[in-house]
């Protein structure tokens, strides 16, 4: 069971987004990141505020930093830590070899940089490390930085304490007492950027109302040839100045243990799981590391109150029902029950108009919750939990066959699949997908909850919402299913919900419709360049400030698990190949798509475009794909609906 963290611990990957965007994209900033997400946002709709730190090294008075210049580099390595959700560092410069770890303990909020430094001389130097804190207020101005209600240096703890004005405390300081400290250098009441050049803080203790930045700086260590020396930097928010205090002093105390513990942490399995099987040899080793890179990042993505993040850089919230059931759904299958119950009763609170989900439109997001619970109960025989939020998932069924259209026996939605209206609004072939599955699902559960009546109503409304999807949303020229019927037209708009009915079992997959929808898509959302299936035709993309689209991982899963339920291997493992050819080979993380026009410092189609990696969605589908791979691989009867 995941801890139960006030500070989540997807923060990792949020606060070290500039730590991600080294390893994930193959750069590197000179000052290197951490920090912590949801010190304050205002509203929903604000930017999640990520907290900065920049470590400054100093050798015998001159700056050391890890560059990344080609043939220039100072970088030695970069990358995961075994099987923990933990960044390394190792480079040289001015004669040491520094390796820095930036982690989360599961046991302690906050994030930690542990840095280890080495001398790689034949003569004694001197080092100084100074630490700086850009800290991210919340602002009721879009774009603007907030101002701090008070921050100082904390005589108690030795350590930076910084207070907004929502009563939060963030806490910054090192496993020792620093020697020099400095905040917020003032000019009347305006905050100046300073980048330390002349290596000397001010001891300044304290500002008031203003952006501050704030910096420690630890005593110089004098190092012989080949020896060794090593230090921690800690940041976390707290709710007041003792709990702040108390949590420097924990960092400190624990100090010795901490790292040993995450690894152990996440050294650990889950209760079950189906990535055993085959190893895939086809794939090569790549897809394995691909699988546990993966598995962490799903688990490192649960937040406190139950659901998954929607993305670490992105779609930081989990407003959105449809991502988080699916996500919730392969961990599920992994074997992590524990986590995937408490994400499961956050979605039973779902409300129309609720602003903690995304869509006040929930025609497919209701079906979605009903298809995840049924499954939870078969996957895990777990009948109590589904008993304790009965009511909830009848009254989800119950709205569904209330939302169905008796002119068309359909359900009309105005955002299907979170696309924009201009694609999505009408009777939408996905939003009644679900609607019936989710019908499907609800009617197993009651006659399983000794509800027979709810049973045989759930059912009848499904089978005729079944019949309709056949009849009304397959396209009478072409003979495929169509996006939607809209304004009583029937629209063929080339996108991944026309691959729903097979994805979800309304209809075999092997149905002539569905062959005819497939060869349909294949011709005009693949791509034909370097392959993967896009959401919709490239040229209907809606946002203008993000220009460079392409195939997204999810769906080309979706088209993958379709062509598995035919009996089609071979062009499923194509789609397999085409995730794990197109990944960073110095990341491995699976992002939401990849852009086929954008030249980066990756070169082709190999930049990763807003949403960055990784996305939350993304890779879970890729696991859940690998899964029924192998299912099929080792058993080619078995179902995998």
């Amino acid at each position: 069971m995941m801890p139960n963290h006030s500070i989540p611990t997807e923060s990792f990957f949020i606060a070290n987004e500039r730590v991600m965007a080294l390893i994930a994209g193959g750069q590197l900033t000179t000052d290197h990141v951490f920090g912590l997400t949801d010190f304050f946002s205002p509203t929903k709709a604000s930017p999640t505020l990520t907290q900065g730190t920049r470590l400054r090294l100093e050798v015998d008075g001159s700056i050391a930093e890890c560059l990344d210049d080609g043939d220039d580099s100072r970088l030695l390595q970069r990358g995961f830590v075994g099987d923990a959700p933990a960044v390394t560092l190792q480079w040289r410069a001015g004669g040491l070899e520094v390796t820095e770890v930036y982690f989360i303990p599961p046991d302690l909020d906050g994030v930690v940089q542990r840095v280890r430094l080495k001398n790689t001389t034949e003569r004694q130097v001197s080092a100084r490390a100074t630490a700086i804190v850009y800290p991210q207020f919340s602002s009721t101005e879009y774009n603007k930085k907030g101002v701090c209600r008070r921050a100082f240096f904390d005589r108690e703890s030795e350590a930076i304490l910084l207070e907004d004005h929502h009563g939060n405390v963030l806490a910054f300081g090192a496993s020792e007492a620093p020697s020099e400290y400095q905040v917020g250098e003032v000019c009347g009441h305006t905050d100046v950027y300073y980048d330390l050049e002349d290596g000397l803080l001010s001891c300044h203790g304290e500002v008031a109302g203003v952006a501050p930045i704030a910096a420690i700086a630890l005593a110089p260590a004098a190092l012989a040839p080949g020896a060794e020396a090593g230090f921690d930097l800690y940041l976390t928010r707290e709710n007041s100045t003792d709990e702040a205090r108390s949590a420097i002093r924990r960092f400190r105390m624990e100090r010795g243990s901490l790292w040993r513990g995450t690894e152990a942490y996440w050294q650990q399995g889950p209760e079950g799981g189906s990535l055993a099987g085959p190893s895939l040899e086809e794939f090569g080793p790549r897809l394995a590391e691909v699988e546990r890179r993966a598995v962490m990042v799903l688990r490192s993505a649960m937040l406190p109150s139950g659901p998954p993040l929607g993305g670490m850089s992105f779609y930081r919230d989990a407003t959105q029902t449809r991502n988080g059931s699916y996500i919730l759904l392969t961990l599920d299958l992994l074997g992590f029950h524990e986590e995937a119950r408490r994400g499961y009763e956050y979605y039973t609170s779902f409300k129309i108009g609720d602003d903690r989900f995304a869509s006040a439109d929930e025609n497919d997001q209701l079906g979605t919750i009903l298809h995840v619970f049924d499954r939870h109960l078969e996957i895990t025989g777990d009948l109590e939990f589904c008993a304790r939020h009965k009511e909830s998932l009848f009254n989800f069924a119950r709205r569904l066959v209330g939302l169905v259209d008796p002119g068309t026996g359909l359900i009309y939605s105005e955002r299907a699949i979170h696309e924009f209206v201009a694609v999505s609004r009408g009777y939408e072939t996905y939003v009644n997908v679900m609607a019936c599955r989710g019908l499907l699902g609800a009617a197993r559960l009651a006659a399983c909850l000794d509800a027979p009546d709810e049973s045989a109503r759930f059912q009848e409304a499904a089978e005729k919402l079944r019949q309709d999807i056949m009849t009304r949303l397959v396209h009478p020229e072409l003979g495929i299913f169509v996006k939607r019927i809209y304004q009583g037209r029937p629209v063929p708009l080339p996108t991944i919900s026309m691959l729903t009915p097979a994805l979800f079992g309304i209809v075999p997959a092997d149905h002539p419709v569905v062959s005819r929808t497939l060869d349909y898509l294949r011709e005009h959302i693949w791509d034909a360049s370097m392959g993967g299936l896009y959401r919709y035709p490239l040229s209907l993309q809606p946002w203008p400030e993000i220009p460079y689209g392409g195939p997204w991982v999810t769906y080309t899963c979706w088209l993958a698990r379709v062509h598995l339920l035919r009996g089609e291997t071979e062009q499923a493992a194509q789609c397999i190949r085409w995730v794990l050819e197109n990944l960073s080979d110095d990341s491995l993380l699976i992002p939401e798509h990849f852009s086929v026009n954008h030249t980066g410092q990756r070169g082709f189609h190999r930049i990763y475009i807003h949403p960055s990696a990784p996305e939350i969605w993304a890779t879970a589908e890729f696991l859940r794909l690998t899964m029924e791979y192998r299912a099929v691989r080792q058993a080619p009867e078995v179902s995998i609906s």
